[in-house]
Order: C-alpha cells, then sequence, then structure tokens
C-alpha cells in the first residue's frame, strides 16, 4: 500500500489510489477471517451440513446471474468449488476437509491478483488511461476474490 501511496500521487489517480488501498485493506482482513474459520472448524458446529453447502451456492449463484468480467470468474469457481464440497459431503466425507481445500485455492488466487497488482503498479505508465484501467480492474478483482473468501468464511 505504502507503494501505491508513493506512485499515485496524481489529482487524477485519486480514485486509482483509493481502489489500491482498498483492495490492499481488504487483504490485510484475511488472516482475521481465516482465525474464524479455523475456530469454527473446531468448535461444536465444525462439519458443515449440505443445507449450508447449499445455502452459499445459492448465494454465488444469485451474485453470478449480475456480474460480468473478473468477478464471474471468480464466482464461477466459487461455485464449482461449491458444488464440489456438495458432493464430497454427500459423500460422507468431511467437508471440513473440502472447505479447507477451497479455502487455500481462494488465498492462492488473491495472492497472484496481489502480486500482479503490485507487478502491474511498479511497471506502469500511470498517464496511460489504459494502463490506469488496468490497475482498477486488478484492485476489484481482487475485491471479488476477498468477497468470496467472505462468502466461505463468515458463514
Amino acid at each position: 500500500m505504502d507503494e501505491a501511496t508513493r506512485l499515485l500521487t496524481r489529482v487524477n489517480q485519486l480514485e486509482l489510489l483509493g481502489n489500491v488501498q482498498y483492495a490492499c485493506d481488504r487483504a490485510k482482513e484475511l488472516p482475521t477471517k481465516i482465525d474464524q474459520l479455523i475456530k469454527r472448524i473446531h468448535g461444536a458446529d465444525s462439519l458443515l451440513s449440505i443445507t449450508d453447502l447449499q445455502q452459499q451456492l445459492n448465494e454465488v449463484e444469485a451474485k453470478l446471474q449480475k456480474s460480468s468480467g473478473a468477478a464471474q470468474v471468480q464466482l464461477t469457481k466459487l461455485a464449482d468449488t461449491l458444488r464440489r464440497n456438495i458432493q464430497l459431503a454427500r459423500q460422507g466425507q468431511d467437508s471440513r476437509q473440502a472447505q479447507v481445500t477451497s479455502l487455500s485455492t481462494l488465498i492462492q488466487d488473491a495472492a497472484g491478483v496481489l502480486q500482479e497488482l503490485q507487478n502491474k503498479l511498479r511497471t506502469a505508465d500511470l498517464t496511460n488511461a489504459s494502463e490506469a484501467m488496468e490497475l482498477r480492474s486488478l484492485s476489484e478483482e481482487l475485491k471479488f476474490a476477498q468477497e468470496n473468501v467472505d462468502l466461505m468464511v463468515l458463514k
């Protein structure tokens, strides 16, 4: 975030700086959300029910109908993961492991977007509107990835 603050200094870049800062702030929340999941996994309600998984899938599918671009890609991946988790739960397997695997995938996706955002910040011609739009798009993609983590963890 410090790098973005240092690089995005022009008046016309303030919105982009805000988007990048928001994405970074959301990424900082990730460890707390993982801790919440760990507590839930070790708690009394450690097994997810098919009903809970189906409710999550319904919410994702509702969001998917209203999405496009990077958000649609992320939501499609999450929906596929939830469908797989439902199938695993129906097979009698421990859905905790499936959720941890799904969360791990989401974290890796978010880490990749963060790295891409950092790389783009370092190399972009920030006076070029299309490159600034790419940065904005990456920060949005990171926001969607964080929302997907929220769906997995906060249920």
